[in-house]
């Protein structure tokens, strides 16, 4: 009610209101339909009101062992990004932010801060949705989901949309980070990354493709021309065998295939940033489970991660000129089987020489 959605609210792309059986709606929001509420409640906060959520959701990445996170701000963009300035200019900021806005939003931001490089913050990157999800059947398939059989998903925008907000990225000097899911969004947002940069700038600019979860051997030979970044996160494969077919599903977050391919694999968790200990133990298992070695998880979590930001002359490996952000662990992962590695837990987060948490004892 208080964001005006009823039963006549039509569902946004990628996006579902759930509705009862006499079609009224029920509060249930499914994924993009969340920020119609979402919105109204975001606009009704000042830059001074994150101060405090923002330190929260630092200090649970930090009892994670998270010493830098990629944090996609949503909505009231320009007060949370004040409000992270603020932190930083203060000395404030306990770990480090690259920053991906709403492209949408960039229209709305100063040129000062859309080229904002702070001590511990900078704005890196703009978030665009190409299509939903796997599980509200909307993410865009090349051939009908295995339980809806006349169902492909949905791309989020027309191909000349798409390219365009790809070019209004390129244009503000942002890294692209594109959310696709299924394996036709994924081929579209590689054309749109041709088409707009050309291989050259496109290896260059390092464009991203959030989750890029639905795959094949042709996508993951152009993934490496362009030069994308693969940012991948773990996925329920039970649930997505029944969605997508057993061959199919063996295509999802194929992280050898990827690895060996030549692709820069960036892993994450997609964890809200007040998760409760929003680490990294499940994608490093996903990898380990699908053929990388625990050095090499390891690495696309550190590394990758680095490199998909731009900062891998600075993170991501302990050497001599590099900053020193350290995570101290409970005991040494190398050796341990997947299911184990879980039980490991951070006892130290190092952010720049100077210890911002510590377990208790």
């Amino acid at each position: 009610r208080r964001a005006g959605i009823d039963g006549e609210t039509p569902h946004p792309p990628g996006g579902r209101i759930e509705r009862d059986a006499s079609g009224a709606a029920t509060g249930a929001l499914s994924e993009a339909a969340l920020y119609l509420a979402w919105n109204v409640m975001m606009a009704e906060m000042a830059a001074e009101d994150f101060r405090e959520p923002l330190l929260r959701g630092c200090e649970a990445a930090l009892s994670a062992g998270i010493t830098s996170v990629h944090a996609v701000l949503l909505e009231n963009v320009a007060a949370e990004l004040e409000a992270l300035r603020t932190l930083d200019e203060r000395g404030e900021l306990p770990l480090r932010v690259y920053v991906i806005v709403p492209v949408e939003s960039l229209g709305s931001l100063s040129p000062e801060t859309i080229v904002w490089q702070g001590r511990r913050g900078r704005m890196g990157a703009a978030k665009i949705f190409a299509d939903g999800t796997l599980f509200a059947g909307t993410a865009a398939l090349r051939a009908p989901y295995a339980d809806a059989a006349r169902s492909m998903g949905e791309m989020t925008h027309s191909t000349d949309a798409l390219h365009g907000l790809v070019r209004q990225t390129r244009d503000a000097g942002l890294q692209p980070a594109v959310h696709a899911v299924g394996d036709r969004a994924v081929e579209e947002v590689l054309d749109a990354f041709e088409a707009v940069y050309g291989t050259e700038e496109s290896v260059a600019t390092r464009p991203r493709i959030e989750h890029a979860t639905v795959l094949a051997p042709d996508l993951i030979r152009r993934m490496r021309v362009l030069g994308v970044v693969a940012a991948l996160q773990p996925r329920r494969e039970a649930q997505l065998e029944g969605r997508l077919g057993q061959a199919r599903a063996a295509w999802v977050n194929p992280w050898r295939a990827l690895v060996d391919g030549g692709v820069n694999v960036a892993a994450s968790s997609d964890a809200p940033f007040l998760q409760n200990r929003p680490g990294s133990w499940a994608a490093v298992v996903d990898a380990t489970r699908k053929g990388l070695t625990i050095e090499e998880a390891l690495r696309v979590t550190a590394q990758g991660a680095a490199y998909a930001s731009f900062q891998e002359t600075d993170l991501g490996m302990l050497r001599p000129g590099m900053l020193a952000d350290v995570t101290v662990l409970s005991e040494d992962p190398r050796g341990r089987p997947p299911e184990e590695l879980r039980d490991i837990r951070p006892m130290l987060a190092v952010v720049g020489g100077t210890v911002s948490w510590e377990a208790s004892r």
